[in-house]
């Protein structure tokens, strides 16, 4: 292994830091935007330094021996090693209480420490990592669960479909690779698997997780004395529709954290399966059944939420759902708000670049600005601002009818 030389290690340096002191700076003067921005080169001047240090042939060799940690953190979770491992614990208590045979969890519990799961103190005695602590958290064990599952198998068929269709982008939902394998989409078939579609369920949980600078913080308030004025002349008493909006995880905490309208009502719509699952009278909002693939029955509400829906769709599916909204829209008065990653156009970082291609699963994907501009274009919409999170690529799209007069949020 050679290793850097001292210059090189000085111009490493030199541009971590540069790139820190900016980010600091970009964050100071809250220029979210240009933080984003810089967060991204100081990710790529981080990983310069370690890619330094790595044999690029080692590097090769562990990309393709990754699945095996995925393989180690999918028993460590059948075994609940992560719900066990409270402090030090032995390899001779960890066999008393899981049962499982010393020399297989040895060498699974191997492969977590050299991993960054765990951590060996001693000799055969094992701990928890900053990383592994997460795993004690069961939407984070679920999304393990998850992608080992029901993600992986679909994704181990994408090359040989791609090599029979030509490397044609993956956007055909009647020709893709989770109809080549079961021939019905990625959803209806985690529908036959209850333990696996519960998975998936609790690994959704995860957009609740993150922490609040992670997630943008849209200025309701602000639209108060507008939804209110509208009130007082026969509008709509709906402050917002939550389209798509599973067991009402957004509703929950924007209705516990903002000071909004007392009068105002705010409705949750998904699919019957999912809402008959909320108890009406612990919420505060009102479940209702309704696919967004049929015509929109609130008219004139002053919000429209999709969060995480649209990039589950190719743009003809997104057209089509946003379509159907844009007719419940009131010129002037109604807004649509798109809650979505909004990917960069250079540069995307690891997580949401992978993100995107796990979106093929489903013939989605993730977009950048100018896509977000375009697809709302075509559907007769146009962006208002963005409301992005403090860090990350999280933002909140504000949308109105192309063609109306504007009269304020």
């Amino acid at each position: 292994m050679a290793f850097p030389s001292v210059q090189t290690l000085r111009e490493l340096q030199k541009t971590l830091n540069s790139t820190i002191d900016s980010y600091v700076r970009a964050v100071e003067a809250n220029d979210i935007k240009q933080s984003i921005g810089i967060s991204t080169r100081a990710y790529a001047a981080a990983r310069d330094v370690t890619d330094a240090f790595c044999d690029p042939g080692m590097a090769v060799l562990g990309a393709g021996l990754e699945p095996i940690m995925n393989l180690a953190l999918r028993i460590a979770i059948d075994l609940d090693l992560f719900i066990l491992i409270n402090e030090s614990v032995s390899l001779a208590e960890l066999v008393k209480q899981t049962k499982a045979e010393d020399t297989l969890l040895h060498r699974i519990l191997r492969v977590l420490v050299g991993t960054g799961w765990m951590a060996e103190p001693e000799i055969k005695t094992y701990s928890l990592t900053k990383r592994g602590e997460f795993l004690k958290l069961a939407p984070w064990r679920d999304w393990i669960k998850t992608s080992f599952d029901s993600l992986a198998p679909v994704w181990l068929e994408i090359p040989e479909w791609l090599r029979k269709n030509g490397y044609r982008d993956i956007i055909d939902l009647k020709n893709n690779p989770s109809m080549s394998m079961y021939g019905v989409n990625w959803f209806d078939n985690l529908a036959k698997y209850p333990s696996r579609e519960a998975d998936f369920a609790s690994s959704m949980k995860l957009k609740d997780e993150f922490p609040q600078n992670a997630l943008p913080q849209f200025p309701y308030a602000s639209a108060i004395e507008n939804f209110e004025y509208e009130l007082q002349q026969g509008g709509s008493d709906v402050f917002l529709v939550d389209v798509g909006g599973g067991r009402g995880q957004y509703l929950n905490q924007l209705l516990e954290h903002s000071d909004l309208p007392e009068n105002a009502r705010f409705v949750l719509q998904d699919l019957s399966t999912v809402v008959s699952s909320v108890i009406r009278s612990a919420v505060k909002f009102e479940p209702m059944s309704h696919d967004f693939f049929s015509p929109q029955p609130i008219k004139g509400a002053k919000y429209y939420h999709l969060r995480a829906i649209l990039h589950n769709w190719p743009d003809d599916g997104c057209y089509h759902i946003l379509s159907l909204l844009k007719d419940a829209l009131k010129a002037g008065y109604s807004r649509l708000l798109i809650n979505a990653y909004i990917l960069p156009e250079l540069q995307v970082p690891a997580i949401p670049s992978m993100i995107d291609v796990n979106m093929w699963l489903y013939c989605g994907k993730e977009r950048t600005e100018n896509e977000w501009h375009a697809l709302l274009r075509r559907a007769g919409l146009k962006v208002l601002r963005i409301v992005r999170a403090e860090v990350g690529l999280h933002g909140i799209i504000e949308a109105a009818l192309v063609d109306e007069i504007n009269f304020g949020t």
